[in-house]
């Protein structure tokens, strides 16, 4: 049984927030890397993309402000991972989560059985498949994208 939203803290409220956000970029970036230049609806999606993309800064921004209690400890780590991802934007930073996953995972352990332990693991599993979302994404693909397949194929 996992806790009700109303349960979680302020921390693992908005990081849910995030996981939204992040949903939201992955969508309208792959709606313009689906799109040709030629389309007209191209400028369209660009613009979509690219407010998305503010948008998911602004929430990750404000995530990284926040204070978070020792048990949304985890969550805070992966959205510091989640920022270091975001601002390399290349593929070897994805290359190197995916071979750093298992040294990380002692980081990112939830302890505890509670329904508030078992929100926060499914709310890291959600941010680990966003996270092989993006490095499928154009934007991220650049500088070393044939490195990533562990991550593509996740």
């Amino acid at each position: 049984m996992k806790a009700p939203f109303h349960a979680l803290s302020p921390y693992a409220r908005h990081f849910i927030v995030l996981l939204n956000a992040l949903v939201y970029h992955i969508h309208a970036q792959g709606d313009l890397d689906r799109t040709d230049l030629s389309d007209a609806g191209y400028a369209d999606r660009l613009e979509k993309a690219e407010t998305e993309r503010e948008k998911l800064y602004d929430i990750l921004l404000d995530n990284l402000q926040m204070r978070a209690t020792e048990p949304d400890a985890p969550l805070r780590r992966m959205s510091l991972l989640i920022a270091t991802l975001i601002r390399g934007e290349r593929a070897s930073a994805f290359a190197r989560y995916a071979a750093l996953r298992e040294d990380l995972a002692p980081f990112l352990h939830v302890h505890g059985d509670d329904p508030i332990a078992a929100r926060h693991r499914d709310m890291l599993a959600a941010a680990d498949k966003r996270i092989s979302l993006m490095a499928r994404l154009s934007c991220y693909r650049t500088q070393g994208a044939a490195s990533v397949p562990e991550l593509i194929a996740a």
